[in-house]
């Protein structure tokens, strides 16, 4: 059985992934700034966390084979609006992951 952890697994496409996953039987670790959905990641172990404390994400990588990154701290309107921001907020943060 491979063991995955979601970054990002507290949205729609986290959680249907996670919930898809678990559906296969596979071991699942979500990770999250929160539940939108928190019925559809049962079967999951949830941690909370947030992605720019690299502790966090660690912890919520290790021991995992297969990782998912669908973090994102910006929307598409934000983004274009600042992107230096966006870039601080997102790629930043995914480099050091």
């Amino acid at each position: 059985m491979t063991r995955y952890s979601i970054l990002g697994a507290g949205g729609f496409l986290g959680t249907s992934l996670s919930r898809a996953l678990v559906h296969q039987g596979h071991s699942v670790r979500a990770f999250g700034r929160r539940m939108t959905f928190p019925d559809a990641l049962q079967g999951c172990d949830w941690i909370p966390g947030d992605f720019t404390d690299s502790a966090s994400v660690a912890s919520a990588i290790d021991g995992c084979e297969v990782v998912f990154h669908l973090v994102t701290a910006t929307t598409p309107a934000n983004a274009n609006v600042d992107k230096i921001a966006d870039l601080n907020a997102n790629v930043i943060n995914t480099l050091h992951l």
